[in-house]
């Protein structure tokens, strides 16, 4: 048996509140017997206080990164950026959190950076890796729905209120990166978006004449669901010859006891999958199954909505536009799907 893979945590924060290492990444790494966390760099206050708490080393970021295998950065949006550049820079391959940076010029900044000195970066797009969708994309790939014309992706979330903007660029990666795998290749031209007491509405027009219209919303709470956890995350592919849909929220168990209402999502989550598919790709060498090209796409098609919020009016967007000083690269959306046999995982807090 081969040697654990030695891993450094860089941060335990994201947007204000939020805390994936300690939610995501963390637990689902200690389940692993692949992995060794050698300890967390902080990049925040915060940081060290949670590190104190998970009785985790604080580490040093230039003695780390010259010992260790991989990184998991997880770093406050606002320096997120130069936390991933610092580790880029070291030649540590390197998972990253959700949105990759603040900005698409950020994204791409980052993926030059990344192509010009040979590192491997995969972005924690995890919904990429739940089983219910998996399967679905390899479905709409086969020609089930004949030719694709429109997709409708609701993702509703219990409890909060609407933050338009943050919203859609924070929740609306997950879903943004979901319709284009399930178009593959049929990218967006044109994007429009508008804000509604719950939510946003984003209606893009895609290549070949296909449409795409998602719903962000927010419910009031919900007794026995989680905050900031998805009731509904649906998918719906509309084709020449069918329909296929898909809800993401399911399977699922729901337990009502003299205790409480607990809801039992089936065999562990896409998280672990998404980290079986970087520990791999570290181990062996290769890039993983979403790329910062995947996030640079994402980022354009985000950036353009956010635009179209402010002004009122479509937007032109060209998502798979080529990097600077380089020919186009074919983005992962086309071939990175996990295997739809593998059937790991289920629902948990939309992060």
């Amino acid at each position: 048996m081969s040697a654990p893979l030695r891993v450094v945590l860089v941060g335990a924060a994201g947007y204000p509140g939020q805390n994936h290492t300690g939610a995501m990444y963390l637990p689902a790494l200690r389940r692993r017997d692949d992995v060794e966390i050698v300890g967390l760099v902080a990049t925040c206050e915060e940081d060290a206080d949670f590190a104190r708490g998970e009785s985790l080393p604080l580490l040093d970021a230039e003695t780390a990164l010259a010992e260790v295998d991989g990184a998991v950065v997880c770093a406050p949006i606002d320096s997120r950026r130069a936390w991933i550049e610092r580790v880029i820079e070291a030649g540590v391959p390197l998972l990253c959190d959700k949105p990759a940076a603040a900005s698409a010029e950020d994204v791409e900044a980052l993926a030059v950076l990344a192509r010009d000195r040979g590192v491997a970066v995969t972005v924690a797009h995890h919904f990429r890796f739940h089983p219910m969708f998996a399967p679905t994309a390899a479905s709409i790939a086969r020609g089930a729905v004949g030719l694709p014309f429109s997709v409708q992706a609701d993702l509703v979330i219990a409890g909060g209120v609407s933050q338009g903007r943050e919203d859609l660029v924070n929740l609306g990666v997950h879903v943004v990166d979901l319709v284009r795998a399930l178009l593959r290749g049929a990218e967006a031209r044109a994007v429009s978006c508008h804000a509604t007491d719950i939510g946003v509405v984003l209606s893009t027009g895609h290549a070949n004449d296909v449409m795409s219209t998602i719903v962000l919303a927010r419910t009031h709470d919900l007794a026995g669901v989680a905050p900031s956890a998805a009731v509904m995350h649906r998918y719906r592919v509309s084709g020449s010859h069918g329909t296929e849909t898909v809800d993401l929220t399911k399977p699922g168990l729901r337990s009502l006891t003299s205790t409480g209402d607990y809801q039992r999502w089936i065999d562990g989550s896409s998280v672990d999958r998404l980290l079986s598919d970087w520990v791999a790709a570290v181990s062996a060498g290769r890039p993983g199954a979403v790329s910062l090209l995947d996030a640079l796409a994402v980022a354009r098609i985000l950036d353009a909505a956010c635009r179209s919020l402010t002004e009122g009016r479509p937007v032109p967007c060209d998502p798979g536009a080529a990097l600077p000083g380089a020919p186009v690269v074919a983005s992962a959306v086309d071939d990175a799907h996990p295997d739809p046999s593998d059937t790991t995982s289920p629902r948990e807090e939309t992060r």
